[in-house]
C-alpha cells in the first residue's frame, strides 16, 4: 500500500525537532547550556507535542498497515537494545517511547477486529477523554510497589531517562488508529494524496534507525567538543 506523504513529512518534522532537543540536552550535560532551559514551559510543551505526534502517527500507521504485530516485535527488539545500552552508560530507560509503541502495536494487532468495529468519532472522543483523565490520575498517584511502572504507576524511587507508560499514552495511540480509519477512506483527497520531495520525508521514512543512532552520535560529538 502506497505511503501517505503527509505522515512522512509530519514524522520528519518531529525527528528534526527531536534532534535539536537532544542536542540541547547534551549541551547541558557538558555545562555548555543552563539545564533550566529544558524545564521552561515552552520546552516541555514542545517535548510532549513531539512525543505525542510520534505516538499518534504510530497509531495511524498501525491502522493503515496489516503487519502491526511484525512491526511491534521489531520495535520491541529496538527497545530492548535501548534498555541495555542506556543501563550500561548510567542513564537507564525502563519504559521509553519505543517500549510503548511496540507494546501498543502488539495489543492493537490482537484486538484489531473488535476495535475497527467501533464508531470512529465516539471512539476517538473516548480515547482523548481517557488520555487526559489517566494523565491526571497517574500524575497524582505513587505506587507502593516497583513493578507497575509500565502502566504509569511507579514507586517514588523510580527513574527512567525516557518514560512513556501505557497510561496515558496508549489512549493517544488508539486515537491515532481512529484517525487512521479516516485516512484509509480518504487517501484520494489532495491533502493525503500529495507527494513531497524525498529530502523532506527521508527522516520520517527512516525514523527508527535515526532514533537509535542519533543520541550516541550527538553525545559522542558533544564529548569530543567539550569532554
Amino acid at each position: 500500500m502506497r505511503r501517505i506523504g503527509l505522515l512522512d513529512l509530519w514524522r520528519s518534522v518531529c525527528v528534526w525537532i527531536m534532534l535539536l532537543y537532544h542536542a540541547l540536552y547534551d549541551m547541558t550535560l557538558f555545562a555548555r547550556l543552563d539545564a533550566d532551559i529544558l524545564a521552561l514551559p515552552g520546552m516541555l510543551a514542545l517535548k510532549y507535542a513531539v512525543a505525542g505526534s510520534f505516538v499518534c502517527i504510530s497509531g495511524i500507521s498501525a491502522r493503515l498497515s496489516r503487519r502491526s504485530a511484525r512491526r511491534g516485535c521489531i520495535v520491541l527488539c529496538a527497545a530492548a537494545l535501548v534498555t541495555v545500552v542506556t543501563a550500561l552508560v548510567g542513564y537507564p530507560v525502563a519504559f521509553g517511547v519505543l517500549h510503548l509503541l511496540g507494546v501498543c502495536m502488539l495489543l492493537y494487532a490482537a484486538a484489531r477486529t473488535r476495535l475497527e468495529r467501533m464508531e470512529e468519532r465516539r471512539f476517538a472522543a473516548a480515547c482523548l477523554l481517557l488520555f487526559v483523565s489517566s494523565w491526571l490520575l497517574t500524575a497524582s498517584v505513587t505506587a507502593p510497589v516497583d513493578w507497575l511502572y509500565p502502566l504509569g504507576l511507579h514507586h517514588a524511587d523510580f527513574y527512567s531517562a525516557d518514560y512513556y507508560p501505557l497510561l496515558p499514552w496508549a489512549f493517544l495511540f488508539l486515537f491515532g488508529t481512529a484517525l487512521g480509519g479516516w485516512a484509509e477512506r480518504n487517501r484520494a483527497r489532495p491533502l493525503l494524496a500529495r507527494t513531497y520531495p524525498s529530502v523532506l520525508t527521508f527522516a520520517g521514512r527512516h525514523s527508527l534507525v535515526i532514533y537509535l543512532l542519533h543520541q550516541p552520535l550527538l553525545y559522542g560529538l558533544a564529548r569530543l567538543l567539550w569532554g
